[in-house]
């Protein structure tokens, strides 16, 4: 009883696996597509519009993540330079890699990403490099007063009459 036990459960948790290997392969199947048909989009507004903001998400340097502990700050900031240094390795292969090398090119120092203006050659060239993740329009987003409003729950503040009017508002913002 037991070993067959044992078999149906091993078999069990084969299936399982395998499902899941075919859930996370339609899933990347479904993401390619949704990449490709938003990079067709872009591809066809720098064709039209010549160039166009963007912003390339680039592979993440390989490495431990950054976690700050109580009292290491020395190996803390030792790794940030690590990993600062790494983001710029792979920013410096991608923009090296670029034909005609695109205007105003912006490198985040932290981060694996770079804003730049590209025109429909360097998109095509980006969408071909295995490090580059994404290509993406950018765009301003302003707040939607619309959509905030009843979302923070003010407007039966404001119906009651309190508008903000005579106070005064500090933002603060840590970065």
């Amino acid at each position: 009883m037991c070993g067959s036990y044992r078999v149906g459960l091993g078999l069990l948790c084969v299936a399982v696996a395998l499902l899941g290997a075919a859930a996370a392969t339609a899933d990347d199947s479904t993401a390619a597509i949704e990449r490709a048909s938003a990079f067709g989009a872009l591809a066809a507004e720098a064709e039209r519009d010549g160039e166009l903001p963007v912003i390339v998400r680039l592979e993440r340097p390989k490495g431990p993540g950054l976690r700050r502990q109580k009292g290491r700050q020395g190996q803390f900031r030792k790794k940030l330079r690590e990993q600062q240094a790494a983001v710029a390795l792979k920013q410096e292969a991608v923009t090296n890699a670029l034909p005609g090398r695109p205007r105003r090119i912006h490198r985040f120092r932290y981060l694996p990403y770079l804003a730049m203006r590209a025109d429909a050659e360097t998109l095509e060239q980006l969408r071909a490099m295995p490090q580059v993740l994404g290509v993406y329009p950018d765009r301003a987003h302003p707040p939607s007063i619309n959509v905030s409003v009843p979302l923070i729950g003010t407007t039966p503040t404001q119906t009651a009459g309190y508008d903000g009017n005579g106070q005064a508002v500090a933002i603060l913002d840590t970065g």
